[in-house]
């Protein structure tokens, strides 16, 4: 099949998952105010009902592979893209926090192989040279997908609701699905048998090897704090601390998304081009963490002159976790290496979603204001984030020396 053919017929289709996955995830740090005042909840309801996209993903990461190998990547997206979209029903049908919950959870299992569905299409139809490129402009199309989660589903919530909103995205998944079992060809691939059991039993020895128990803490922490605030409570710090109105809101989400954007599209070749010099991934990631966390401590800070920018750079510097999947899909032998990616996913969205709920939970524990939450209850939440990163980055620089095949 000529390559014009492989983007039309499985590149796009699969990057449109993934572009939908990051718009659900995204979307409610703009729909925030909207739904806590139309359902009456507070910080904690709605961070623990927002943090249920991730905690649903989590919970099917290991099955979701041996689903992959058994039935392919094209008949298990299809499907679960139809659980995405009845949960997006439901949640425009929901009248209370406990409702929203569960929905909210349905759609994330509907994209809990938004990301791994595409991968092990593009590993078993594009060449091997091209899987690279192929990958990292795919993660661009997530945050094409924040990048609408932003000024256009504002523009639509603020003149049709949000309940709307969320009916058009679930009508958008069922025609991705539909999309994906008509177009995308069928792969033959070869399932070895392993079953559930056997499979968390190999996970003992990937969560034992000292490769991935140094980076995994980094990369998890990092990770989960990004998307912890990027996909909700970065819409509510931008109109409790920095003082934006409901435009202004919109349009520091949308450069967020943009930032991120940047993020996922450049940080692919900085590490291609340093570790071709001599540098490690771990290293770069690393830098990369630190970076993360002297943006993150900053914002903790009023400091709302630099709001919007210091945002950009914690998009921008959000990106950096990705990179472990690189260095453990390179450690691993190829047996064991989807199952490394998985593996780690599991911890990242658990830890998501632990933190998500925790910044909401801290929010509660400050009296509210006219606009909604006490900025100082973010400047705590922020720095209880700060902390748990910093715990991250000591363990990888305290764990021993890296290994030279990294």
């Amino acid at each position: 099949m000529n390559l014009g053919r492989l983007i039309g017929t499985v590149y796009l289709p699969f990057a449109a998952g993934f572009f939908l996955s990051y718009t659900f995830r995204s979307v409610n740090a703009v729909l925030a105010g909207d739904i806590a005042r139309d359902v009456g909840l507070s910080a904690g309801d709605l961070g623990l009902l927002s943090a249920a996209f991730f905690l649903a993903i989590a919970g099917f990461q290991l099955p979701l592979g041996l689903l992959l190998d058994r039935y392919g990547p094209r008949r298990v997206q299809a499907v679960l893209l139809v659980v995405a979209a009845l949960g997006a029903f439901l949640f425009a049908a929901g009248d209370s926090a406990s409702a929203l919950f569960l929905a909210r959870a349905l759609i994330g299992l509907g994209f809990a192989g938004g990301l791994m569905a595409a991968m092990k299409a593009y590993v078993l139809w594009f060449p091997r040279e091209r899987l690279a490129l192929v990958n990292s402009s795919m993660m661009a199309f997530g945050g094409i997908g924040a990048l609408a989660a932003t000024m256009p589903a504002d523009l639509i919530a603020a003149n049709w609701g949000w309940r709307s909103l969320f009916v058009g995205l679930g009508l958008i998944s069922l025609l991705v699905a539909l999309i994906l079992w008509l177009i995308v060809p069928e792969a033959e691939t070869k399932f070895s048998g392993e079953r559930l059991g056997a499979a968390i039993k190999g996970l003992a020895a990937i969560y034992g090897d000292p490769v991935f128990l140094r980076l995994a803490p980094l990369a998890i922490v990092s990770g989960s704090s990004f998307q912890a605030l990027q996909s909700l409570w970065a819409g509510p710090w931008l109109r409790d601390v920095a003082g934006l109105d409901r435009a202004g809101i919109a349009e520091g989400l949308l450069l967020l998304a943009i930032a991120l954007t940047a993020g996922y599209l450049l940080m692919a070749f900085v590490a291609d081009f340093l570790s071709r010099r001599g540098v490690p991934i771990p290293t770069i990631m690393l830098v990369g963490a630190v970076l993360h966390l002297v943006v993150l401590i900053l914002l903790a800070w009023p400091a709302t002159v630099l709001a919007v920018p210091l945002w950009m750079a914690l998009g921008f510097l959000g990106n950096i976790s990705a990179l472990s999947f690189t260095v453990l899909g390179q450690h691993f032998p190829p047996g064991l290496a989807g199952r490394a990616t998985t593996g780690l996913n599991l911890f990242l969205f658990v830890a998501t979603f632990t933190m998500q709920s925790a910044v909401g939970w801290v929010l509660d524990r400050f009296p509210a204001t006219a606009t909604g939450y006490a900025p100082e209850g973010y400047g705590v939440a922020f720095f209880g984030l700060a902390a748990i990163q910093l715990c991250g980055i000591a363990w990888f620089l305290g764990y021993g020396r890296w290994f030279s095949r990294s």
